[in-house]
């Protein structure tokens, strides 16, 4: 069960907490198949964001809760490196109107990885993956591996986006120096999927710009503070607020 609000996964009895702000599974779990396979699935957890976790027995872990998960994996899971099919779970990612509508898998942080993020994305025909967006300091790089689309690009300076067919094959980056304000499209009959890898700057904060709207977001690393906002007036704006549609 998770509590999205607090960020905390409640497990009972899957794990046990130990000193230190660490993880164990149950007593009673013999053989290194079984006790892989009680790790593995708790690696699930970590597809979505969290910081704690909730066991029926020993302490919770409050602070560092997705290490914590991953510090279990790969003590008892001699296959930790590699994720299969099965672990995979689609979530729907945002969605608006007609226009907008994604859905995405967890990769990245399945493996424990830290500054490397990625994930696998499925953008649905007709419909945009994000708002156009640009990250401040970030870099980004997505892997085209089926279907058609577009991905729409406003360079600092214009006023009007330019519309670049994309398709299976292609691979579209963005380097931090050179940071473009970008979305994709899907303009097929089939879902255009890609391959999104992302790696943080060396700031502390970060910034993502939302040009065609004026909003701009605001994260902190590590997480927990972001914030959305017009300046001076207004904060917590809404993702898809003043987004066109189309």
């Amino acid at each position: 069960l998770f509590h999205g609000r607090s960020g905390t996964w409640l497990v009972g009895s899957l794990a046990v907490g130990v000193p230190a702000g660490g993880l164990s599974l149950p007593e009673g779990l013999d053989g290194e198949r079984v006790r892989a396979g009680a790790a593995r699935a708790l690696r699930r957890l970590n597809a979505v964001g969290f910081e704690r976790v909730g066991p029926s027995r020993g302490m919770l872990v409050l602070r560092g809760g997705p290490r914590a998960v991953q510090d279990l994996v790969f003590k008892e899971d001699p296959e930790a490196c590699v994720v299969r099919p099965s672990e995979v779970r689609v979530v729907p990612g945002r969605s608006h109107g007609t226009s907008y509508g994604r859905s995405d898998a967890a990769y990245g942080r399945l493996l424990g990885l830290e500054t490397l993020d990625f994930d696998l994305s499925e953008v649905q025909p007709g419909r945009r993956s994000t708002a156009v967006h640009g990250h401040d300091g970030s870099e980004e790089c997505f892997i085209i591996l089926s279907g058609e689309g577009e991905v729409h690009v406003l360079r600092p300076g214009e006023s009007e986006l330019r519309r670049i067919p994309v398709r299976a094959g292609d691979v579209v980056a963005f380097p931090p120096r050179y940071q473009i304000a970008h979305s994709f499209k899907c303009t097929g009959s089939e879902p255009l999927r890609f391959l999104g890898f992302g790696a943080p700057g060396t700031v502390e904060l970060g910034v993502v710009d939302y040009p065609l709207s004026g909003k701009r977001l605001t994260y902190a690393r590590p997480p927990g503070k972001d914030a959305r906002y017009y300046l001076p007036e207004r904060r917590d704006v809404p993702y898809y607020e003043n987004e066109p549609e189309g």
